[in-house]
C-alpha cells in the first residue's frame, strides 16, 4: 500500500494500488492459492488481484477457497461453493447478481494491487478443473 505525505506532514493519504499489465490462464491463477509459497491471488471479472496481505485468503482463512480461483460468481451468488469458481466467462448472471458482482469488483480495485488480467483459453471459459466439477 502506497502513502506519500501531504504538506503538513501529520496526514498521510492512500494513493491506489499498483496496477501490472500481466496476463495470465486460469492454470496461472491455480499457483497463487498460499499453499505453495507467499503469494495468494483471486481474480474478479478476468482482473487478477494480489490479496496476499490479507489472512481471510490464506491457507486455513475465511475465504481460503478462493484462493487462485475466478470467484466472479461466487461472489455474485454470494457462495463459497466450489461450482462457481472459474466460470466467469461461461455463466450468464441475473442484473441482481451483475450488481453484486461490479460492486465486489470495485472493492477490490481499492483494497487490492492488480497483478494483471484472466486469458481465456478454453472454449467455454472455464479452466479443466471446473469442467471436471461441472
Amino acid at each position: 500500500m502506497g502513502y506519500f505525505i501531504v504538506a503538513n506532514a501529520k496526514q498521510a493519504i492512500r494513493t491506489p494500488p499498483k496496477i501490472q499489465n500481466n496476463v495470465y490462464t486460469l492454470e496461472d491463477l491455480a499457483q497463487y492459492d498460499g499453499k505453495k509459497g507467499d503469494k495468494v491471488y483471486i481474480a474478479v471479472k478476468n482482473t487478477m488481484f494480489d490479496v496476499s496481505a490479507s489472512g481471510a485468503y490464506k491457507p486455513g482463512g475465511s475465504y481460503s477457497v478462493l484462493a487462485g480461483k475466478d470467484c466472479s460468481v461466487a461472489l455474485a451468488k454470494n457462495s463459497l461453493d466450489e461450482k462457481y469458481m472459474n466460470v466467469f466467462n461461461s455463466t450468464k448472471l441475473e442484473p441482481s447478481e451483475e450488481e453484486k458482482m461490479e460492486g465486489w469488483f470495485i472493492f477490490m480495485k481499492k483494497k487490492y494491487p492488480i497483478m494483471g488480467t484472466i486469458k481465456d483459453t478454453s472454449s467455454k471459459g472455464v479452466s479443466k478443473e471446473s469442467k471436471k466439477d461441472q
